[in-house]
């Protein structure tokens, strides 16, 4: 899986350098996760961010990379609180503007893996983190973002998943 993470990204930065015609950006978001599923029962309220680079393919379909940090805070449960857990995603996707226009509609879909780090224990596991959103121009090479995902992360024996609610800027190149 690892492999197929490193070859996403090694086809994504060949894209980018193969073309300099199309227009590249640059973001930069708050993200707020509420966790779901098992992973509920023992964390709370999440609190990060994330820097997005883009590529576009045409005008409807971008690719991405994505980096970001994100703390869950640990529950008390009977007495005891469980640590905070920091996650670090790294994921490539691609993100289809439904519309054109300075508002613009869209879904996309983020792979790849995802670092996880509490008391001194750490793990990585790979996930897909599906999305719809809208983006809006706020200035001259400038677009606002909002958007809604589902991160579904791949652990054996339980399940490690949240809904995330984001907004941030992406600026063009």
């Amino acid at each position: 899986m690892k492999k197929l993470v490193l070859f996403l990204f090694i086809l994504t930065f060949c894209f980018v350098a193969n073309s300099s015609a199309q227009e590249n950006s640059l973001g930069v978001g708050v993200e707020v996760a509420i966790p779901s599923g098992d992973f509920s029962t023992f964390y709370s309220l999440g609190i990060g961010g994330l820097a997005t680079y883009g590529y576009e393919v045409n005008p409807d379909l971008m690719l991405t990379l994505k980096a970001g940090y994100l703390s869950f805070s640990g529950k008390d449960i009977n007495g005891y609180t469980v640590p905070t857990s920091s996650v670090v995603p790294v994921l490539a996707g691609a993100k289809y503007f439904f519309m054109p226009g300075e508002t613009r509609f869209y879904g996309s879909v983020d792979a790849g893996m995802y670092f996880f780090s509490n008391s001194g224990s750490s793990s990585s596991e790979f996930g897909v983190t599906p999305n719809v959103g809208v983006q809006f121009k706020a200035g001259d090479k400038m677009n606002a973002d909002v958007h809604v995902g589902y991160a579904n992360v791949f652990t054996s024996g339980s399940t490690t998943s949240w809904i995330g609610l984001g907004v941030g800027l992406t600026f063009g190149l």
